[in-house]
Order: structure tokens, then sequence, then C-alpha cells
């Protein structure tokens, strides 16, 4: 039962992540790349835009990125680890 419940996780995790993938990397990336680079250093009041982009913009989708990585390799680790009978 573990197993079925470990291949249905990582399943409906793999769907999130290419879907996802498919969803960022779509028509609007220049958009926000101009977006990031015009107003990223105003609205942030971070000197450098890397950490403007990652410390402010994105720092929602790192948390679910971390979130769905732990829930992945628990899924993966269920269905490694099996019965022991």
């Amino acid at each position: 039962m573990k197993g079925i419940i470990g291949i249905i996780i990582v399943l409906i995790l793999g769907v999130l992540i290419f879907s996802s993938l498919r969803l960022e990397y779509g028509n609007s990336v220049g958009i926000t790349a101009e977006m990031y680079i015009e107003k990223g250093v105003s609205e942030t009041g971070a000197v450098n835009l890397v950490t403007s982009i990652l410390a402010d913009y994105r720092v929602y989708d790192t948390l679910g990125e971390t979130i769905i990585l732990f829930i992945a390799i628990l899924g993966v680790s269920m269905v490694l680890k099996g019965d022991k009978k």
C-alpha cells in the first residue's frame, strides 16, 4: 500500500513540475525579464539585481520548489523502502 501511495505522489509531483516549467518558460519571459531589469532595484531597494529578484520577487517560488523537492524525496523513499516482510 505504501508503494502505491509513493508512486501516486511521485506522479502528481512530476505533473506539477512539468506544468510549472511550461508556464514559467512561456511567452511572458521577455516581458518579465524587462520588468525585473527596469524596476527591480528601485522597487526592492537592493543594490544587486540578482539579489532583488531572488529575495523579493521569487521568494515564494523558491519556498514552493523546496517543499516540492522535499515531498518528491519523501515519495521516492517510500517507494524504495517498500514492505519488509
